[in-house]
């Protein structure tokens, strides 16, 4: 199996971006904390700041028949959202990305450099797109129109 970013369906009355945080959770333990919450008892604080406005992107997912490759079986649409992650230590002072925990459909859940994500494209393991939605999430996030709570 390929690897895959996080996603699932949207359940009915949930905004995109509670379905993202939703499924990010279940496949892979990652949760939004305030920074002043005192529910972690070792001294860290998980972070996910999230941009709520709504998906920065879309992108159309078209498969055709295997045979006659021109009937469509199925068509759905992949909604990107972005957020930042990363996790404070106040004993270390310093920043570090959090654990992820592979669950629900997931069986595996690790961070990718654009350089592993780069290899993947190169092995035929990762979707060219998926460094293009990267890209364009980075220029917006620089360009300040990512704006994250």
């Amino acid at each position: 199996s390929k690897p895959d970013t996080s996603g699932g369906s949207i359940e009915v009355g949930e905004t995109t971006i509670e379905a993202a945080k939703r499924e990010l959770h279940e496949e892979t333990g990652l949760i939004s904390l305030p920074s002043s919450s005192s529910d972690n008892d070792d001294d860290r604080q998980q972070q996910l700041k999230w941009y709520e406005d709504a998906p920065f992107s879309t992108t159309d997912s078209i498969h055709y028949n295997e045979e006659s490759k021109k009937e469509v079986t199925f068509h759905y649409m992949i909604a990107h959202v972005f957020a930042e992650a990363y996790m404070t230590d106040s004993l270390q002072q310093q920043q570090t990305l959090p654990k992820l925990v592979a669950d629900d459909d997931a069986l595996d859940a690790t961070w990718w450099s654009v350089q592993d994500i780069q290899k993947g494209i190169e092995e035929k393991k990762v979707t060219k797109s998926v460094l293009r939605v990267i890209d364009r999430a980075e220029l917006l996030y620089k360009a300040g129109f990512l704006k994250t709570t």
